[in-house]
């Protein structure tokens, strides 16, 4: 009998991916509202999402003596214009200098009283709160990692950061950039009880 009448008889719009062996494949598509998915993985399997020319935004904690560090991914040095507290540094004008140690009196051992960059590219800016948290904002790409669920498959949702326009480029695990618009349009799957199931647009003729 044919698979979507199977499922016409029981009432539902999908069939467990077990009944249907193509599913099983890696494949990289969108849904109708721009939600990104990747189909094929291992259960818990890391999948990274970059978006290029969206800048990383992240959080840092002043230290005891009021200067907040800015470090690169993956130690990278940092460079271009960042922006800590909503105030925009350009890092290739800062003097290089070394980052003293900090002593008990909340003050370097050595005095820095302006901003600076350390000889291995971390951006130090001084005169802030020690243990507040600051917003940084980098040009690095920005990045979105998250795990496959138990049916081997992983979706990420726009949001007000990832917008996930037409326009808009990503880089999804180890693949070419691309825009969202020209990655491939499906209805997506579901996850439950750690089964997979499809949409029978999904099997096309397959099945009978």
């Amino acid at each position: 009998m044919n698979l979507r009448k199977i499922a016409a008889l029981a009432g539902l719009t999908i069939v467990t991916a077990t009944t249907f062996s193509g599913v099983a494949q890696a494949e990289t598509f969108r849904d109708g509202e721009n939600n990104l998915y990747v189909t094929g993985l291992s259960a818990q399997q890391e999948v990274s999402f970059s978006y290029p020319g969206t800048p990383r935004v992240s959080s840092s904690r002043a230290n005891a003596c009021g200067a907040v560090i800015v470090r690169g991914t993956s130690g990278t040095p940092v460079t271009g214009t960042i922006k800590v507290d909503n105030v925009s540094i350009n890092t290739s004008t800062l003097p290089t200098q070394l980052l003293p140690s900090c002593g008990a009196n909340g003050a370097f051992n050595e005095a820095r009283t302006a901003n600076f960059k350390t000889p291995d590219g971390q951006v130090v800016i001084v005169g802030k709160t020690a243990n507040n948290f600051y917003g940084v904002e980098t040009p690095e790409n920005a990045a979105r990692r998250t795990r496959a669920n138990a049916c081997g498959f992983v979706g990420v949702a726009p949001n007000a950061r990832f917008t996930h326009a037409g326009s808009q480029e990503v880089a999804i695990g180890s693949d070419s950039v691309v825009t969202i618009s020209s990655i491939s349009q499906k209805e997506a799957p579901l996850c439950r009880g750690n089964i997979m199931y499809v949409p029978t647009s999904w099997l096309g003729n397959s099945g009978s």
